[in-house]
């Protein structure tokens, strides 16, 4: 599959933000607890509720509807960029877990920050975006493991 410039264009800043990254994340799962949820913590919980409260604690009630895996696109554009950025193009670009969280709610939110809490779960904060009339995403972005050493 080639990698276009758009696709590099496109997926640019989340590039920048995963090689901005420290090599170690596992210190930032005590101070943020979403640091600790993969895509598998998610998939069990299609269909069930959380509780979101916006900044102000005005609070909803949202459904997750669906857990999509794009680790397989953002390898692919990763691989291109990364050989052009890396010192040492045969290195092995860093390995990215990619997902988006789609959830149904009232509608009319606002694109913002929601503090979401999960009887299984737990509470942690999310960026949700409205991508329909009552249809939000949020997409989690991360790095597995260290950044390659250049």
């Amino acid at each position: 599959m080639a990698v276009t410039r758009r696709d590099l264009l496109r997926l640019g800043p989340v590039l920048v933000a995963a090689t901005a990254m420290p090599p170690r994340v596992s210190a930032q799962s005590a101070v943020d607890p979403l640091a600790s949820l993969r895509r598998e913590s998610f998939e069990p919980c299609v269909n069930s509720s959380f509780e979101a409260a916006d900044g102000k604690g005005a609070r909803v009630w949202l459904t997750l509807m669906a857990v999509q895996d794009q680790s397989s696109q953002v390898a692919a554009a990763n691989r291109g960029a990364w050989a052009s950025l890396s010192k040492r193009p045969s290195a092995a670009p860093p390995r990215m877990d990619v997902f988006t969280l789609t959830f149904y709610g009232p509608p009319n939110l606002k694109q913002d920050t929601y503090a979401l809490n999960h009887p299984r779960l737990g509470n942690f904060s999310l960026l949700l975006v409205p991508s329909g009339a009552q249809s939000y995403v949020a997409v989690i972005n991360r790095l597995v493991g260290p950044l390659p050493q250049a």
